[in-house]
């Protein structure tokens, strides 16, 4: 899979970066960085949902209503390192790449990307 865009085709899924991402994977001065990003996106799109692949998140927003306690699309985490963390979502066979984070802000990031969603009215990223 290569990164010469927004998307990124593989036999099993499509892969999306958000502008945030692909900015953060543009700034690694360090190749290993890069190459691990790509590991794990290989990783995810084979199918592998270890725990530390697909973490999921708490404190989702994203639900179909506020009734409701089923989460639609929640936003997992990937460990890339010690630090490192990248924010996503799987829509179907799609993955929403949201941010590269460092692991103290991942809170902020995933209520970005949850207001992202209500703003575009998308109930859960639907």
């Amino acid at each position: 899979a290569s990164i010469s865009g927004t998307n990124t085709s593989t036999s099993k899924c499509n892969v999306q970066f958000t502008s945030l991402a692909l900015k953060w994977l543009r700034l690694q001065a360090d190749g290993k960085y890069r190459e691990l990003f790509m590991k794990r996106i290989e990783q995810l799109t084979s199918g592998n949902r270890s725990y530390c692949l697909a973490k999921p998140l708490k404190g989702n927003r994203n639900r179909p209503s506020k009734f409701s306690s089923q989460i639609l699309h929640p936003n997992l985490e990937t460990k890339l390192n010690k630090g490192q963390r990248v924010i996503w979502t799987q829509r179907g066979s799609e993955l929403l790449m949201s941010y590269v984070c460092k692991h103290d802000s991942i809170s902020r990031c995933r209520e970005l990307v949850d207001r992202s969603y209500e703003r575009m009215g998308m109930d859960g990223g639907q």
